[in-house]
């Protein structure tokens, strides 16, 4: 106890002399803890709002809907009592049972995509498209109570009392710049709608709806459904609230059997109704939040891991200057476990009180990550002060620092006394063999029984054990520790990458100075500590990768999926014309609007293609049969669509022969994609191709070939220049409408679909609303990973920071030569931002190789039908990030090494 109380007095009094390498150690544990409290703080939230209110999410005890229940566009059919799971025959039915058991009943319609805009002085806006809500004011929710923003605080109930009335969420009035009293035109309903209210957007939780979630939703009085197409009464969605002392899952189980058949036809001849429970509900919720927060708690692990990085770097280069220290200690008769104790103890000191900074910054990350878990989820997340995420953030910074500690120790206790007898300077002790392996066995077992601890036995969900032939073998798979193999495939991935970046290192050594002597100095300093230079380049290349990657994927993405709709489709405007009497209304709107230099109506076939030439096997003749592209092709040419092309749209490059115009109308012509598979079919103008159009069989004659447009690789199907085209009225389509394709201006899309909206019965919208949804889609799922990518690049930067502060501590004398000789601060300065702005460079080209492997092999992979879009300005600003991330980091810390005066600096120590 007296050793151990010696090693805390001495401990504490080694980190109040040498503060600047406590800081480093500090802000090292912190960096790490802080992403542990952070990433446990959005898991507790993601389970708390999941699972402490699963009656408001459910929206009652029970709710049933129907197994044929479906997604329906509003205008497209005509709703009768065959198409609606709750009907007045029924409700009256399930009514009387509900009175019966004394259980209270609301019902609702959720699944009816609209159309709505805001009308202004007799002027329609840009249109959106909506889910309509039809509900019970006076009783939805059960669970819960809605209320508004504006007018503030009022509830639901109070805001819908009569015919003509909606509520909006904030999102969708932000989107059609609405605002209360407003009027708008939704769906198919004859009169405006007045907006009475503006709710929250997580008023509904689209958490466990997928198109909750792709469109917005408007609150409709369901007495009034009648005027929006639906049956009087009608209803998919039934909500019941049990008495408190039934079973819900009791009442769920009779459902079935005692509730009446709905009338639209059954998938399932036993049970016809859909039944979910709270019970259920928090079952699942239950089970995805523990799986995403272990996830978070596990990627949190990697922030902890350069931290203890930061700490083993810190306390190797305290060892080294504190070796004559250490050798005067153990010629007074201290001996090597002594010395172990005292360095280990001052690891442990730095480590908590690092830890207990980590806490604090945490909780601050804690709100960052609490926004892009909203963003992720879907959700509201509630905030609340745990201890659970500071317990775990102390135990984990406690752990890894003793763990990343363990290294160092050992090399001080290697320290001779004889070095206290030298002259000149202190050679840098050495790592043993023996002392390496021990340090990298004990680390490598305790960030393995780390994980596994973190993973346990959430992948038995993946394999399930049902009985059958691979029941054995499905057990086998979810009983491996998969922790302890996750970390030692990483720990191998990352020796490998580390001695790449070695390599890397070791070759910036050999970079020529261009006879440039601070650049000299800069290439020297790199490859002075490789090791230490390696780490720090490891560490930024993992955030930076996760980062970059992240971004620039889904900027790609976005670009591809715009390219790959606007530019098939031949138009950036699609219209449908749900009555065929509002096709002339249509085409005159079009042909009288500002920017829009073409249209074309499209018409689809139900077609096939029998024969090219007389050849009835002309599949089987094109080239490459077998290849991905070929059969695309085949499917292509399968697909015939009639069109009909008004005003000057942008058309494909003529390879041979014509376009088709009014001319060819009534004719059996046709107009091809050249593709190259055709060339062994010598098809050419003037061919013949052989369909079978609904039952009958017709020659087309080939007037003209067009180059396919190269941008159509996911949508090869396409309804532009690029598909195999007839005159529209050569035979009837398989859809009671006929689209309408118009390539209009940018600066002219809101006139024009406001102009054409107008015409009743007319659904009309341009291709952004498909960006949106994806880019909706590509930022939830981006959000996660983006966070985490965010927390690890702070602790790579924390590690940067630390090993640039170490190596000008340890050029200080260096710096001062450099003064003495008239060198001034600022000259100082840029030759430590030029050393460390090559790391950042090679660090920032390094983390975009993924991301261009990924371009490069998108085409192999998918036979050429996929090209990702390279966002070539995002590839540059995240290089630019990279070296500022290591520039801002240097700055920091080398700005007073920098001012560090000659006299004092080669004072003898």
């Amino acid at each position: 106890m007296k050793r151990l109380r010696f090693a805390v007095f001495y401990a504490l009094h080694n980190l109040a002399r040498d503060r600047q390498h406590t800081i480093f150690a500090l802000f090292s544990v912190a960096a790490g803890v802080a992403t542990v409290v952070a990433l446990r703080m959005l898991g507790l939230m993601l389970t708390d709002a999941l699972t402490s209110n699963v009656q408001g999410m459910l929206r009652g005890d029970v709710t049933v809907e129907s197994f044929s229940g479906g997604f329906r566009i509003s205008g497209l059919q005509n709703s009768s009592n065959n198409d609606v799971a709750f009907t007045n025959e029924n409700i009256q039915q399930i009514n009387a049972w509900a009175a019966q058991n004394h259980v209270d009943v609301t019902y609702s319609t959720t699944n009816d995509l609209m159309q709505t805009a805001l009308v202004r002085d007799g002027q329609a806006g840009r249109p959106a498209f909506v889910m309509g809500y039809f509900i019970d004011p006076k009783t939805y929710p059960f669970y819960d109570t809605i209320k508004a923003e504006d007018p503030p605080g009022v509830p639901l109930a109070s805001l819908l009392n009569g015919p003509d009335q909606v509520v909006v969420p904030r999102r969708v009035a932000t989107e059609l710049g609405v605002h209360v009293g407003d009027q708008i035109r939704l769906g198919t309903a004859s009169a405006l709608q007045t907006v009475k209210g503006i709710v929250p957007d997580t008023s509904e939780s689209s958490f466990n709806a997928l198109f909750k979630f792709l469109f917005s939703y408007i609150y409709i009085d369901r007495a009034y459904s009648q005027e929006f197409g639906l049956p009087a009464g009608a209803a998919d969605i039934a909500y019941l609230r049990i008495p408190v002392n039934v079973d819900p899952n009791t009442v769920a189980q009779s459902i079935p059997d005692q509730w009446p058949r709905p009338l639209i036809a059954c998938r399932r001849a036993t049970f016809c109704w859909r039944v979910d429970t709270t019970s259920r509900l928090l079952q699942a919720n239950s089970r995805l939040a523990d799986l995403a927060s272990r996830f978070m708690l596990l990627m949190s692990l990697v922030a902890l891991v350069i931290g203890g990085v930061g700490i083993a770097n810190t306390m190797i280069v305290s060892v080294n200057r504190r070796a004559p220290e250490i050798a005067t200690l153990k010629t007074l008769g201290l001996k090597s476990g002594s010395v172990s104790l005292l360095f280990l103890v001052e690891s442990v000191i730095s480590s908590i009180i690092g830890s207990v900074l980590g806490l604090g910054i945490g909780l601050v990350l804690s709100l960052l990550a609490r926004s892009f878990g909203e963003e992720a989820f879907s959700v509201t997340l509630p905030w609340r002060f745990s201890l659970d995420p500071l317990a775990l953030g102390l135990g984990l910074g406690l752990v890894i620092a003793i763990l990343f500690s363990i290294l160092p120790t050992l090399i001080a206790a290697q320290v001779r006394p004889a070095l206290v007898l030298r002259q000149g300077n202190v050679p840098l002790t050495r790592m043993g063999c023996l002392a390496g392996v021990f340090s990298l066995i004990v680390l490598l077992v305790g960030i393995g029984a780390m994980s596994q601890a973190i993973i346990g036995n959430a992948a038995s969900g993946a394999f399930p054990t049902r009985p059958g032939p691979n029941t054995g073998f499905m057990s086998a798979l979810a009983n491996l520790p998969y922790g302890w193999i996750g970390t030692l495939v990483v720990f191998a991935i990352i020796v490998i990458i580390l001695i790449l970046i070695w390599i890397v290192v070791w070759l910036l050594g050999h970079l020529p100075s261009f006879q440039n002597p601070n650049l000299r100095i800069a290439v020297r300093a790199l490859t002075q500590h490789r090791a230490r230079t390696s780490l720090s380049l490891l560490a930024l290349i993992i955030g930076m990768t996760a980062l970059s990657g992240t971004l620039i994927m889904t900027r790609s993405l976005t670009m591809l999926l715009h390219s790959s709709i606007s530019e098939p489709l031949g138009g950036n405007v699609i219209v449908l014309p749900l009555l065929s009497l509002t096709n002339g209304a249509v085409h005159a709107r079009m042909d009288s609007a500002q920017g829009v230099s073409g249209y074309r109506e499209v018409r689809i076939f139900r077609s096939s293609l029998v024969a090219i030439n007389g050849d009835y096997s002309w599949d089987s003749h094109l080239l490459a049969p077998d290849d991905l592209n070929t059969k695309v092709a085949a499917g292509q040419l399968n697909a015939l669509i009639g069109m009909r092309v008004h005003g000057s749209p942008p058309r494909g490059t003529l390879a041979a022969g014509r376009y088709l115009d009014d001319s060819d109308a009534g004719k059996y012509n046709l107009v091809v994609p050249n593709l190259p598979q055709l060339a062994p079919l010598g098809v050419h103008v003037g061919s013949t191709f052989t369909y079978d159009i609904g039952g009958q069989i017709h020659d087309f004659t080939v007037v003209g070939l067009i180059d396919p447009d190269p941008r159509t690789g996911l949508i090869p199907f396409s309804l532009g220049d690029s598909a195999v085209q007839a005159p529209l009225d050569v035979a009837s389509g398989t859809l009671p409408f006929d689209l309408t394709i118009a390539n209009v201006k940018p600066e002219s899309i809101n006139d024009v679909m406001a102009s054409v909206g107008a015409v009743p019965g007319v659904f009309v919208f341009d291709l952004s609303v498909f960006d949106a949804i994806f880019n909706r889609l590509l930022t939830q799922m981006s959000a996660l990973p983006i966070l985490v990518s965010v927390l690890s690049l702070f602790a790579a930067t924390v590690l940067i920071a630390t090993t640039v502060s170490l190596a000008t501590l340890e050029r200080r004398r260096q710096i001062a030569i450099l003064k003495a000789l008239g060198v001034k601060r600022w000259q100082a300065l840029n030759q430590l931002l030029l050393e460390n702005g090559i790391v950042g460079l090679v660090g920032g080209i390094i983390s975009l190789l993924p991301s261009l492997l990924i371009f490069a092999a998108a085409p192999l992979l998918s036979g050429g039908l996929v090209q990702l879009p390279v966002p070539i300005d995002l590839l540059a600003i995240m290089l630019v990030l990279s070296i500022a991330v290591t520039l801002a980091a240097t700055f920091l810390t080398a700005w007073g090494a920098s001012g560090e005066k000659p006299l004092q600096a080669l004072r003898y120590e």
